[in-house]
């Protein structure tokens, strides 16, 4: 996960910048930009808390802050995935490696009575 990772999606380019802070968390930010335009800015964290492991994200849409924790459910040299069945889109969040520069992130669950996902095939920005 560590590093800086990008996709091409319908609306522009979303990078997904992650940082390991020590053996327990992962900071990260995920920027979608058309152009020079910011149209989506979140932030994460994999951590944990009380034995287990989270992914909690942040973002503001119409003023609003938008807060979300998934709990870690399966963990694996080659995948993450992460659910919180309460929340409304997505429910689950997933990270399959690939290679060391190669990883597919899925975002998927219902959305009112529609089984929808999305992928996002991202490659290792070298800086």
């Amino acid at each position: 996960m560590n590093g800086d990772w990008k996709v091409n999606v319908e609306e522009g380019q979303m990078t997904e910048c992650w940082k390991m802070i020590n053996k327990k968390a992962f900071s990260g930010t995920c920027i979608l930009l058309n152009n020079q335009d910011t149209l989506f800015f979140e932030t994460m964290k994999i951590h944990k808390m009380q034995r287990r492991f989270f992914y909690s994200t942040s973002f503001i849409s119409n003023g609003i802050l938008h807060e979300t924790d998934f709990v870690l459910k399966k963990m694996n040299d080659k995948s993450l995935i992460f659910e919180n069945k309460l929340h409304d889109f997505p429910q689950t969040i997933s990270y399959t490696f690939y290679s060391p520069d190669s990883i597919l992130a899925k975002i998927g669950g219902r959305e009112k009575d529609t089984l929808r996902y999305e992928y996002f095939p991202m490659k290792k920005i070298n800086k």
